[in-house]
């Protein structure tokens, strides 16, 4: 919005502030993505080091 507005009406410290505010959201977005991927990442070395104790443990 800050972003739409500043450009409108020719105002450069609100359409900064926009889109500072913009960036500032989608590296949020893309540090949350990036976390969640982790996580499952994690997640599956989790149970393949489980699977390889199980299995070591049949022989």
């Amino acid at each position: 919005v800050k972003t739409l507005l500043g450009a409108v009406i020719g105002r450069d410290d609100l359409f900064r502030e926009g889109q500072a505010q913009q960036d500032k959201g989608e590296a949020q977005r893309d540090a949350a993505k990036r976390e969640a991927e982790a996580e499952s990442a994690r997640g599956a070395a989790k149970a393949a080091e489980a699977r390889e104790r199980a299995n070591q443990s049949d022989q």
